[in-house]
């Protein structure tokens, strides 16, 4: 797929879509990160870019160790009445319909070469879509799918080969979300699933038995230790005393964006949360350690659910339950 590594002076290019590394949910950050270290394993000549919605073109910055950090490119698009109409998606969007309709190869060559977006888009090798592991769906609304899938199809309206990488497909719970699914499954080069249920779903809603099942990019992350962690209270690990790492999901335990069980969950997830803290304790000489990795001030609050549950918890087991307190980035947390 990324084809032979070899010595010529072109520089591989890649597109990826759907992650980035300026974000407050570091799981969507993890993706990012692992995808740029993945390529630039197998791809030492790459020349990767960062296609995202985004206020900003400047770089962004990969941690790589404790103390450097290596800029990756980003070419932004946005959605804002006040951008520049060349970063507005809908514009790139009629542009790249504009494309696929006129089929007079110098008019191509002005459309592509006068938008930054579309010209990336035209001089790469490898283009992959990774949708912040699972947002190919309509669970979050059918705007976000909408929103999301235009880069995509543009891909596609350019005639160029996308790559839908390891991600949660579904589920899609209306007709319209069903046809974009399809639309672009059916057309995408090559399919990864992170989870083997998506084979099942792709093959429903494509017809495509020749989608591959693909663990999770994060796992390829790598851990940097912070040189300061700041947890409360403290603690030093004790041996033969478990430690369990705990993240309460702050979207899930305030009912999704509208605050009403959003996701339409058979269970009641804050009990669960605590529930499952309270036995760990009550069954276990194990500590917990709470671990926040969303960091959105409104609804997607990890920190704030987390205190939530833990302020619930009996006294008897404060001395056994700390919690991360600072904001650290993918790698270290």
């Amino acid at each position: 797929m990324f084809g032979e590594i070899n010595s010529s002076k072109k520089k591989f290019a890649v597109c990826l879509m759907g992650a980035s590394l300026d974000t407050y949910n570091m799981g969507v950050s993890a993706l990012a990160a692992s995808l740029v270290k993945i390529i630039q394993d197998i791809r030492p000549d790459a020349d990767i870019s960062l296609l995202i919605g985004n206020r900003s073109s400047n770089p962004q910055e990969l941690q790589i160790a404790l103390n450097k950090k290596i800029p990756v490119k980003v070419i932004n698009f946005r959605l804002s009445p006040k951008a520049k109409v060349k970063e507005h998606l809908l514009w790139i969007f009629l542009l790249a319909c504009l494309y696929k309709i006129v089929p007079i190869k110098t008019i191509q060559k002005i459309i592509v070469h006068n938008n930054p977006f579309l010209n990336a888009l035209h001089q790469a090798d490898f283009i992959g879509d990774i949708r912040g592991g699972d947002s190919f769906s309509d669970i979050y609304g059918l705007k976000r799918l909408l929103i999301g899938s235009m880069p995509a199809i543009i891909v596609l309206n350019l005639n160029k080969k996308l790559v839908l990488l390891p991600q949660t497909y579904g589920p899609y719970n209306t007709s319209i979300g069903r046809c974009i699914a399809r639309l672009i499954m059916k057309k995408a080069s090559y399919i990864f699933s992170r989870d083997k249920e998506g084979l099942n779903i792709i093959k429903d809603i494509a017809g495509r038995n020749d989608a591959n099942f693909c663990p999770d990019v994060a796992f390829m992350l790598n851990p940097i230790k912070s040189e300061q962690i700041n947890i409360h209270p403290s603690f030093s690990h004790i041996k033969d005393i478990p430690l369990i790492g705990f993240n309460v999901n702050g979207l899930m335990y305030n009912g999704g964006y509208t605050r009403d069980n959003m996701f339409g969950l058979k269970l009641d997830y804050k009990n669960f949360a605590y529930n499952l803290a309270l036995n760990l304790l009550k069954k276990t000489t194990a500590h917990i350690l709470f671990i926040p990795h969303t960091y959105n001030p409104a609804v997607e609050n990890d920190p704030d659910a987390c205190r939530s549950v833990i302020s619930s918890l009996p006294d008897l087991y404060k001395d056994r339950v700390h919690m991360v307190m600072q904001e650290y980035d993918q790698s270290e947390i």
